[in-house]
């Protein structure tokens, strides 16, 4: 819980700075470098606090139903493995629009950037496409997850 406080906070905390420049300031500054960073830091947060909060919706579904095999299964160093896991995972799925496959682009008001949604290449309508799905996949884990205890 101490780590998806403090992967929140940080994620959060750089991820408005752009956004209080440019309110401060009456305009973007930074251009596309700026606007992939606050990108970046927003998939960032999401994708990491979705994964840890699903990891931690399965280990307390499985420490539940099933406790015998949780206690045989569940130990602090695979614990820590799966976490660190999956941040990076989430860094370098973030990472992927600044590196080509997909982009990030600032909203209609032009306050924050965020990923893509009205992609203009193949590339960027997959990477919105896979975006998508994961984040599908990590509501529904937690939803049934959730349900089941």
């Amino acid at each position: 819980v101490l780590g998806l406080s403090c992967v929140d906070f940080l994620c959060v905390l750089l991820a408005c700075i752009p956004s209080w420049l440019c309110y401060g300031m009456g305009r973007w500054t930074g251009g596309q470098p700026m606007c992939d960073f606050q990108g970046f830091m927003i998939l960032f947060a999401t994708l990491a606090s979705g994964s840890v909060a699903m990891f931690m919706a399965i280990d307390r579904c499985v420490a539940v139903t099933r406790p015998l095999y949780h206690r045989q299964l569940v130990t602090v160093g695979k614990t820590t493995r799966l976490l660190v896991g999956l941040v990076v995972i989430a860094f370098v799925v973030s990472l992927l629009p600044v590196l080509g496959f997909g982009s990030f682009s600032r909203n209609l008001v032009g306050t924050f950037c965020t990923v893509n949604w009205f992609p203009s290449t193949s590339l960027d309508a997959a990477f919105c496409f896979c975006y998508v799905i994961i984040g599908d996949v990590i509501c529904l884990t937690l939803v049934l997850c959730n349900t089941a205890v």
